[in-house]
């Protein structure tokens, strides 16, 4: 069986292991990242855990996934805003002449989104889009079996298409874009500026901490009113995002990631029925829309079969 490893390169920690061909993961480890030792600690913590994480058989591959961009030719990494040491870093010569195997390197979301084509919930479509709604939103699009990258690799940012010209401020500085008023952040943000008495309020006061995303979800759950107007907002503007992909890509489907896709087959169901409504008729029926299901491990069983190529 072939053996490949895949990395997964966050700003806190590095998670790897050893992945074959079916998906079975072996070895798994993980360890601190410590980004502000600087390039040369990061990138020997990185030996580290693909050493760690072979074992005694060979490896015919590395793959990386990484929070930033880069170039998918050379495999340098070209801005990591959470390890910027790594900047203009060649990582994948590093690692091909340090273990003797090809090396491939790709943002974290084309990785899961692979993962998920490969042993998810995007398993048997040919094309997909990978929606990961979080603390922002962001993702991956393949088209006929193959990742949709673009001239410097930069294709795929589906948080910032704008869907409401007057929405929040988003961190790209435009105002609108759906990260901006749909992301777990954003429905923090909409629970802060509602009535005190939404059931929400209590719920992180139970915590002592502020209001989260998954505290609106809950109090969605139990039939909150605020609650209800604050996610079927999400739900419209997701909708929204989601139409314009569907119009522009055609894919058989989306795959939602990140902590919205633990939302339940109610907002599942919903949300399909406002994307039905949103794209023209004869789009209606030609997808799915389905949750993730590889979480944590997306970007790894991704970033393996970068190998496989």
């Amino acid at each position: 069986m072939t053996r490949y490893i895949g990395v997964d390169l966050g700003g806190t920690k590095i998670a790897a292991a050893c992945v074959d061909e079916s998906g079975h993961i072996t070895n798994e480890t993980r360890i601190d990242t410590r980004a502000h030792e600087g390039a040369e600690s990061v990138y020997g913590r990185i030996k580290q855990v693909i050493m760690r994480a072979s074992g005694e058989e060979p490896i015919y591959g590395i793959g990386i996934a990484v929070p930033g961009l880069t170039d998918p030719q050379t495999g340098t990494i070209l801005t990591l805003s959470n390890i910027p040491s790594l900047d203009g870093f060649p990582l994948a010569e590093r690692l091909a002449k340090e273990f003797g195997v090809s090396v491939h390197i790709d943002n974290d979301a084309n990785a899961a989104t692979w993962g998920e084509y490969h042993f998810g919930s995007g398993k048997g479509a040919d094309s997909l889009i990978f929606v990961t709604i979080s603390t922002g939103i962001g993702g991956g699009i393949i088209l006929n079996g193959q990742t949709i990258q673009g001239k410097q690799g930069f294709a795929g940012e589906l948080g910032h298409m704008v869907v409401d010209p007057e929405g929040f401020v988003c961190g790209c500085g435009r105002k609108g874009c759906l990260e901006a008023v749909a992301s777990g952040t954003a429905i923090a943000q909409w629970a802060k500026e509602a009535n005190p008495q939404a059931l929400f309020f209590q719920y992180a006061k139970e915590q002592d901490r502020d209001v989260r995303s998954e505290d609106v979800f809950q109090a969605w759950e139990a039939g909150d009113s605020i609650a209800d107007e604050i996610v079927k907002n999400v739900i419209r503007y997701l909708g929204i995002g989601f139409a314009n992909y569907i119009h522009i890509f055609n894919p058989e489907r989306i795959v939602v990631g990140g902590g919205v896709s633990k939302a339940g087959v109610r907002f599942f169901d919903l949300l399909h029925l406002q994307v039905e409504q949103e794209t023209m008729p004869v789009y209606r029926g030609t997808f799915e829309i389905v949750p993730a299901k590889l979480f944590e491990r997306g970007a790894i069983l991704g970033a393996a079969m970068l190998c496989a190529k």
